[in-house]
């Protein structure tokens, strides 16, 4: 959900329907609905496909590659490129042609917002060049950002977001606990509750060959 960002997620409703607006025209569209071919309906994709994850994750491998798999070697148009995290929250508030679910890695990936392999984004329309996303003034880099979009501390107190403190990792050491059946509880709650993560690896390994290099859009 998008809800540090600017305003509270209402969940029963789909990205498609968090703005009054917008909403009121995928309804219009529905009711409306002339084509005798096409069945009525709200919006033209999904708004969790294998594209949509991978204009997300295309900065990093393997979604780079995979993303210029699907796209004939090419990145797409620089303003179609996920460059900013505000400017993705105002699509999905105003174009009716975008409805595109955050993926869980916006939770946990500080990596998928820098461009660290360089790769030629493209030029956008304003004259900027896209190369890693820019974060909302609250975010200093990439980690503060995943870190603060979790909602831990007053933001989730603020937000009713607030969970047992045995589903947080590191809230208990188990190195800590000699008593079997006491650590045996515990580890039941990591392994079949909901379990927050809250550790980056901000030092991945290196993979064994380095990533590709892929020319320039033309």
């Amino acid at each position: 959900m998008w809800t540090v960002i600017t305003l509270e997620r209402k969940e029963r409703n789909p990205i498609g329907a968090l703005n009054p607006k917008r909403a009121a025209f995928y309804a219009e569209r529905y009711e409306t609905w002339e084509e005798d071919q096409t069945p009525p309906y709200h919006y033209n994709t999904h708004y969790s496909t294998a594209k949509s994850t991978l204009l997300w994750l295309l900065r990093i491998e393997p979604f780079t590659t995979f993303f210029l798999n699907a796209n004939n070697n090419k990145f797409d148009h620089a303003d179609r490129t996920f460059s900013a995290i505000t400017r993705s929250w105002r699509h999905c508030q105003r174009d009716t042609s975008d409805v595109k679910e955050l993926i869980p890695e916006f939770y946990y990936l500080p990596e998928m917002f820098g461009n660290s392999n360089g790769y030629h984004l493209g030029q956008r329309e304003d004259g900027s060049m896209v190369c890693d996303v820019e974060l909302p003034p609250w975010a200093n880099k990439p980690e503060d950002f995943v870190r603060i979009n979790r909602m831990r501390g007053p933001e989730a107190v603020r937000a009713l977001n607030v969970f047992h403190h045995l589903t947080y990792e590191g809230s208990v050491s188990l190195d800590s606990i000699t008593d079997p059946a006491l650590r045996e509880v515990r580890l039941d709650t990591t392994r079949y509750d909901t379990h927050v993560t809250v550790t980056m690896d901000t030092n991945p390994p290196t993979p064994p060959h380095p990533p590709p290099i892929y020319p320039a859009p033309p």
